[in-house]
């Protein structure tokens, strides 16, 4: 398996290597004429962070990314509650159980969220 994180900020010779493999299982070595044909089973995942402004969604401009769109299967996640991220705050770190609260509520004013 593979997972990239934040593929929409993928250069294009990345994104280059992966339409082949995402087309027909296989993995172009740049600069070495190799060719790799992925095991049964393979499977590759990736995200794309979407930004938030005003209660809409957009990605940034100039993606590459947008090149590997007709590959995905795409699932959108909603940014956790304030509830939520307490929780895993408190579970993470309990040592800053004291400021939780305060902190969420910068994150909160900074994000618009």
């Amino acid at each position: 398996w593979i997972l990239l994180e934040d593929i929409d900020y993928a250069p294009l010779d990345v994104v280059s290597v992966l339409i082949p493999l995402l087309e027909n299982g296989d993995l172009l070595i740049p600069g070495q004429g190799d060719c790799l044909k992925v095991a049964p089973g393979f499977q590759f995942f990736a995200t794309r962070r979407l930004l938030s402004c005003g209660g809409n969604w957009y990605r940034p401009l100039n993606s590459h990314a947008t090149l590997l769109d007709k590959y995905w299967t795409k699932i959108h996640l909603d940014n956790l509650d304030k509830r939520e991220l307490n929780e895993v705050l408190q579970s993470r770190y309990p040592s800053l159980l004291a400021v939780v609260d305060h902190l969420l509520d910068i994150y909160i004013q900074l994000t618009g969220e």
